[in-house]
This record gives structure tokens, C-alpha cells and sequence, in this order.
């Protein structure tokens, strides 16, 4: 017999130890609040609306965005601040957001943030 019952049940164990293990961790990470699934996520939404009207009524000629990498939980790396979305801008004193968005996808512990900031850049008129 390849498999003694003690082996099998070992295995199990194992497999279940694992898998909790990345659900717990999952739970910590959430992004903004909204939860996600433990093996897969793939989301999107608002992140920041203005109530100036100027900005409103202005709406937006430039898209910037910034990321940031996450690997089983454990390491995270990258930018992914409003700062450095609109860090292309060549006058970042004349940027006026509309808009923030973020998309967050993740797969077994690994996943990228990303920050999509819709502004009026003035330079680029």
C-alpha cells in the first residue's frame, strides 16, 4: 500500500494548515475597506471624489497613475500615492484632481494596487 491512512491524513493537514494560512493573511490586507476574496480578487473603484465645482465643472485632460506590488503578503513594494500619479505633470502646483480610482487584482497572495488619477494639468492646454 503507497499510502498509509496516517500519511494521507498528514497530507490533509497540511493542505488545510496552508491554505488557512493564506486566508488569515488575506484578512489584513483588504484594500480601503472592501473586502476580497482569499484566492483571487479583481476590483475596482472610487477612491477620491472632489466637491470643489471648479475642479467638477473643469473636469480632467490628463490621466496619471501609480502602482504597487504585493507578494504573498509578506512584501510590498512600489508608489502608488496620488504624488506620484501626477508626478509627470510639468507644474504640479497647477494640477487640479477631479477624480481618483484605484484597481486592485490579487492571486494567491500576490497582487498590484494601482492609483488612476484623473486631473486638469494647466501645462498642458
Amino acid at each position: 500500500m503507497p499510502y498509509s491512512p496516517r500519511s494521507i491524513a498528514r497530507t490533509c493537514k497540511n493542505s488545510v494548515l496552508f491554505i488557512s494560512f493564506f486566508v488569515i493573511l488575506q484578512g489584513c490586507a483588504t484594500v480601503n475597506g472592501i473586502p476580497s476574496g482569499a484566492v483571487f480578487s479583481r476590483i475596482k473603484g472610487p477612491l477620491l471624489i472632489t466637491n470643489d465645482n471648479q475642479n467638477l465643472q473643469t473636469g480632467y485632460n490628463t490621466v496619471g497613475t501609480s502602482k504597487s506590488t504585493s507578494l504573498f503578503y509578506v512584501v510590498n513594494f512600489g508608489d502608488a500615492s496620488i504624488e506620484k500619479a501626477i508626478s509627470k505633470s510639468t507644474n504640479p502646483a497647477g494640477v487640479k484632481i477631479s477624480h481618483v480610482d484605484f484597481q486592485y487584482c490579487h492571486f494567491l497572495g500576490c497582487g498590484v494596487y494601482k492609483t488612476i488619477v484623473y486631473y486638469y494639468d494647466s501645462s498642458h492646454q
